[in-house]
């Protein structure tokens, strides 16, 4: 058990040991998860031991939206220099 706070407020939360395998077939195997209630709209959050050492990004254009994840990463995505 260790101590959470989200957005929904603080409590004792249980902690697993799990294999997380994402859909891009990105395997994290043996890290400690945290069950928490997150809200209705949420399955999972991922920290910053996930999101270190890969390149994650986020944009949308009219009605699309697109979320790209890829570790270990390849370069520094810099999207204010790529308008340049």
């Amino acid at each position: 058990m260790t101590r959470v706070r989200t957005t929904l407020g603080t409590g004792e939360c249980e902690v697993y040991l799990v294999n997380l395998n994402l859909l891009n077939k990105v395997f994290f195997p043996s890290i400690h998860v945290t069950k928490a209630d997150l809200g209705p709209k949420f399955d999972i959050l991922i920290g910053r031991d996930i999101i270190s050492g890969s390149d994650l990004a986020l944009s949308s254009k009219g009605n699309e939206v697109c979320f790209s994840f890829r570790h270990p990463s390849l370069r520094m995505i810099d999207l204010t220099k790529d308008a340049e």
